[in-house]
């Protein structure tokens, strides 16, 4: 019995665990409907029972080409009736199921939405879902100052935003950017030497999304105000929907610097 108590015991822990663990899908807002879809019940209910079944198949081989028939099934029965939305819905509740599945980890649930984006209906360009250009997320972090090597502030960073951006190439297709924003200014620290910044993307349960590296700029002192500063940097796999939040980091100068 004492066995048995400890099993349970260590059970219970694992589970506790696993739950505190799972990670929580950023996967944007809900996509705007055509009043019609909006106001249709049995449509949505559809879908939502749609997303329910996808979801029960995540970790298995045949979720792919489930996804896959889905997508066809409400292509060739709503040729009239916006399929190109009725996806762009599905896609939002089952990106919401999946994150709300404490039972799935983070690469199962990565890998699932990989899969359902990666599986396209091909219908007619009219079908297609219209791109619309925004900011997916954008992020302020507070002010960072630059060091030598010594540790001595030799300029600082302010007004630091980091954006996660859709872009529409063409009316349907999309891409993300990320756009990293700053002012900079080092009128009373010196120039010359290198310098370059850390960015790291993360998602809600802290999962790092993407780490990117800019080169400082040191070639001239900045006097008066700090001058506003940017960099981009392109996002692959729509993975701008997991970023949650971000940190920055700037290295201590390394080779020759000047005083200003």
């Amino acid at each position: 019995m004492k066995w048995k108590a400890i099993t349970l015991i260590i059970g219970f822990g694992v589970g506790m665990l696993n739950c505190a663990i799972a990670q929580q899908i950023n996967c944007g807002p809900p996509p705007t409907l055509d009043q019609r879809l909006q106001n249709d019940e049995a449509i949505k209910g559809a879908l939502q029972g749609k997303a329910q079944f996808l979801s029960k198949l995540v970790g298995q081989a045949e979720l792919g080409g489930q996804i896959e028939a889905t997508k066809k099934e409400i292509y060739s029965q709503s040729k009239d009736y916006y399929p190109a939305q009725q996806e762009a819905y599905l896609s939002y509740l089952f990106c919401s199921i999946l994150s709300a599945d404490n039972k799935l980890s983070t690469p199962e649930k990565l890998d699932a939405l990989t899969k359902f984006r990666a599986t396209r209906q091909q219908g007619s360009s009219n079908d297609q879902p219209q791109c619309v250009p925004t900011v997916l997320k954008r992020v302020s972090l507070p002010n960072v100052p630059t060091l030598d090597g010594e540790g001595n502030g030799v300029g600082s960073l302010s007004d630091i935003s980091v954006s996660v951006i859709q872009e529409c190439p063409t009316p349907t297709a999309s891409k993300q950017r990320l756009h990293l924003a700053y002012g900079y200014y080092n009128g009373s620290g010196t120039w010359r030497g290198e310098q370059h910044l850390t960015l790291v993307l993360k998602s809600t349960d802290g999962a790092i999304v993407k780490s990117q590296q800019f080169a400082l700029d040191r070639s001239r002192c900045i006097y008066g105000h700090a001058e506003p500063r940017g960099a981009d940097s392109i996002l692959e796999g729509g993975i701008g929907h997991l970023v949650s939040s971000a940190e920055l980091t700037v290295s201590r100068v390394s080779a020759t610097q000047t005083g200003c």
